[in-house]
Formats: structure tokens, C-alpha cells, sequence
């Protein structure tokens, strides 16, 4: 794909079916989300493993992404190194993922029970990135590193 310098292009995802909502989000553990909604998934990207600077520094995956108002962008990561079988690395499953509701430029990815954001046990590792969409338009992701600020 090639863009002019400064464009904005985005990989956008339809809410074309009706699912049951649940925690002011989509019910991500249903089978219909997994199966049949938009997504995107990377290539094997490698999570950096330089050390974060700054205190509480930690690796995140950050997203700018747009929603809207029925619609959320979920995130699940995926064993993604030579002969990985792409099977969900245990704790990032998009069934823990915290559904993203809104307009963000820079947004944490972000795994329930714990709202796990650091992706700092997996520095070094290859994964693959797959973000669900469902009303919303991804314009790209990220790994940075962030402090304790939120969001």
C-alpha cells in the first residue's frame, strides 16, 4: 500500500450484526465476535525489549482509533514467531480484552481482570496484533513506552 505523506487512511470495520451488549461493551466472549466481526491481524511483529526509561516506564500497545457510539475496537495478541501456531497468548485472549469506545489518538490496549496494559513479559517476543472492529476505523498501533499516565 502506499499513502502521500500525511494521509490518513484507515482499515475500517462495519457493525453489521446484532450481538448482546454486556460491561457497557460488546459481549467479547461470544462466538459471533471471534467468528464473524472485521479485523485486522499483523505480520509477527517483536515486542521491544529495551527497557522503558523514566519511572514506571513499560511497553504498551497503543491504538488511534475512532468508534462510534454502538461500536468498540478490541485487542487480542497472538503467539507470532517462526512456527508459532497463532494461538492467543495466555492473558491477552480477546476475551479479557477492555473494549475501546470512543476517539483516541493514542489509546492503551487493555486486558481484564487486572487492566493489564505492560507488555513488558513479552519483550523480545514475537506476537501478532489482532484488533477487532466493529464501528470503527483503525488508523494505526503502536508500541511505545508509557508511564503511569492514563488513558
Amino acid at each position: 500500500m502506499v499513502s502521500r505523506r500525511d494521509g490518513f487512511v484507515s482499515v475500517d470495520g462495519d457493525y453489521t450484526l446484532g450481538i448482546g451488549l454486556s460491561r457497557g461493551g460488546a459481549n467479547l466472549s461470544a462466538q459471533a465476535v471471534r467468528e464473524q466481526l472485521p479485523y485486522i491481524m499483523t505480520t509477527p511483529l517483536r515486542v521491544p525489549s529495551t527497557p522503558c526509561t523514566g519511572v514506571n516506564g513499560r511497553v504498551e500497545l497503543r491504538l488511534n482509533v475512532v468508534t462510534s457510539v454502538a461500536g468498540f475496537a478490541a485487542v487480542e495478541l497472538l503467539h507470532g514467531g517462526a512456527g508459532g501456531d497463532n494461538a492467543p497468548i495466555k492473558g491477552f485472549e480477546l476475551e479479557n480484552a477492555s473494549p475501546i469506545k470512543g476517539n483516541f489518538i493514542s489509546r492503551a490496549a487493555e486486558w481484564s481482570p487486572q487492566n493489564l496494559r505492560s507488555l513488558d513479559a513479552l519483550a523480545g517476543h514475537e506476537v501478532r496484533v489482532r484488533v477487532v472492529l466493529a464501528a470503527a476505523q483503525l488508523y494505526s498501533l503502536e508500541f511505545t513506552c508509557a508511564s503511569d499516565a492514563k488513558p
